[in-house]
């Protein structure tokens, strides 16, 4: 250990640090970045604590001139900065600071006390790397690497007009990409576990094994879906891609839920199958398609990618209703609770909508009235949504949601205010009418349909970060707001804001994420 540690006047202790670095110091957090770290990160980080490795500027220049941070002149807040892989390091060295600091000089280094805790004065320098041209973003994304550098060859075709902080972000959607594609059903956070998923505002009643059991759904048949194929992105060069922003859920007759059989089975229309369907490109409210439609004479060869909303996106959906009312029913809730969600909606306090009028729940004019009302049907099931409202006899509304959802996206994340904001791309591509044509829709909740080109349905392409493949609107979001947390929303209520032509900039730019996804996972 350092003599500078050694004889401080002010010891670091775990307390310390704890305050420090408290926004990023839960320990679900820490968790799950760590297990997501590569074998070279874990090694550098290991190195770093060696206390048999007297200079850690020959093993890794970027740490050049650090000096004494910890204990000198800088400051403890600073060290939100610090790469949180390196939390969990630096978690289990501050355990064993104290006993190490209390040691005689001159104890030999092999002495337990010191493994894992040498130096730590020499890791962190928020100053000193900003000087060598970090950035806050870059330092917590990346270890305080520089993307440019750390970069495979066959990566940097992503560099082209994008910043170190972007890189460094699509770096960290890298190493979770297996996370965000729902191959991973892990869930960081107090949200994580068999009694969550992403549908699931409150705690599940049921496991999710026990409702993945209890569900039975059958598939439509051949002639009516087209065969799920994976397909490259190259094969849109030349064409134009717009955003199909829509909701989880999957395609067939739903059958049974919670292991109990419907008396009428309920057909679910898709979501991301839809385009598979005989129906159409994709569906909607009259009135909302014509964002998508209006511009579409005028834009070469269009292609639809599908993105997926929250895993509450389903509840504007009839498919919605009709399951819930087969296995719940208003009357099952308190008074109490009939007044509780009654007054919601008529108030419009946490739910999407304001219904002054609204009959009282339960009643039969109600019942009535969202059957037509879209909007009374989405903000009714976000009322029954919540854990005072289970309490008073409610149902389960994450199960119900879970019965609806395409198994695809049952583990797959919401988009959230931090790095997982960024929602995958690809779960399937359709050629649009370059007319922009329409007709009356099969769906139940849709009146719309928009016609497919002559391709129609084209295949799966590579789970991609909508950030990369939508490069323009991006740029375009970037320039009105650094704020990323409502790039969902935008999206969605303006799919043809700016359509991605695929160029070769893009192809490669494509490409080049993926070589950062195998080159760290």
């Amino acid at each position: 250990m350092s003599d500078t540690l050694r004889a401080s006047p002010r010891p670091i202790t775990r307390e310390a640090i704890a305050r420090a670095v408290r926004p990023m110091s839960q320990s679900d957090r820490v968790n799950a970045v760590a297990k997501n770290s590569t074998a070279k990160e874990l090694q550098q980080l290991q190195d770093l604590f060696d206390p048999t490795i007297k200079n850690r500027t020959m093993l890794y220049p970027e740490f050049r001139g650090l000096g004494n941070f910890l204990m000198g002149e800088g400051k403890f807040e600073d060290i939100e900065f610090v790469a949180p892989k390196a939390l969990k390091f630096l978690a289990r060295a501050i355990d064993q600071t104290d006993e190490a600091a209390r040691l005689p000089h001159g104890t030999s280094p092999n002495h337990p006390a010191y493994r894992g805790v040498t130096d730590l004065a020499g890791i962190i320098s928020l100053p000193s790397l900003l000087r060598s041209g970090g950035s806050p973003a870059t330092l917590g994304m990346n270890l305080g690497m520089n993307p440019r550098s750390s970069l495979s060859n066959e990566a940097k075709k992503l560099l082209k007009g994008r910043t170190d902080e972007e890189v460094a972000r699509y770096i960290q959607l890298a190493e979770k990409q297996k996370y965000l594609a729902g191959l991973d059903p892990k869930m960081s956070g107090p949200k994580s576990g068999e009694n969550w998923f992403p549908g699931a505002n409150v705690r599940l009643d049921t496991p999710m094994s026990e409702l993945l059991a209890g569900k039975k759904v059958i598939p439509y048949g051949s002639n009516y879906e087209r065969p799920v194929r994976n397909i490259s992105w190259d094969r849109l060069q030349g064409g134009t891609i717009l955003p199909l922003v829509g909701d989880r859920t999957g395609t067939g007759t739903l059958t049974h839920i919670l292991g109990r059989q419907l008396s009428d089975p309920v057909d679910l229309q898709g979501g991301k199958n839809f385009m598979r369907g005989p129906d159409g490109a994709w569906a909607s409210e009259e009135a909302a398609l014509k964002s998508l439609t209006n511009p579409l004479p005028n834009i070469k060869n269009p292609y639809g990618v599908n993105v997926p909303m929250a895993g509450t996106g389903s509840d504007f959906a009839h498919m919605t209703t009709n399951t819930l009312h087969q296995v719940w029913n208003p009357s099952e809730l308190t008074k109490k609770g009939q007044q509780m969600v009654t007054q919601t909606l008529r108030s419009g306090k946490g739910v999407d909508g304001k219904f002054p009028k609204v009959p009282k729940v339960g009643t039969k004019e109600f019942m009535k009235e969202i059957e037509i009302n879209s909007p009374l049907r989405k903000a009714y099931i976000q009322a029954l949504d919540k854990s005072k409202i289970r309490k008073e006899g409610g149902p389960d509304m994450g199960a119900i949601r879970h019965a609806l959802t395409d198994p695809d996206f049952v583990n797959v994340p919401n988009p959230t205010k931090d790095i997982l904001n960024d929602q995958l791309m690809g779960w399937g591509v359709t050629d649009l009418h370059p007319r922009g044509l329409t007709r009356p829709s099969m769906h139940q909740t849709y009146n719309t349909s928009l016609l497919p080109g002559k391709k129609g349905y084209m295949g799966r392409l590579p789970l991609t970060p909508r950030s990369v493949v939508m490069r323009d609107w991006t740029r375009m979001r970037r320039g009105q707001t650094p704020d990323t947390s409502g790039d969902p929303r935008s999206l969605f209520t303006g799919p043809a804001q700016k359509p991605q032509v695929v160029d070769q900039e893009l192809i490669d730019a494509i490409q080049g994420y993926h070589n950062i996804v195998r080159q760290r996972q």
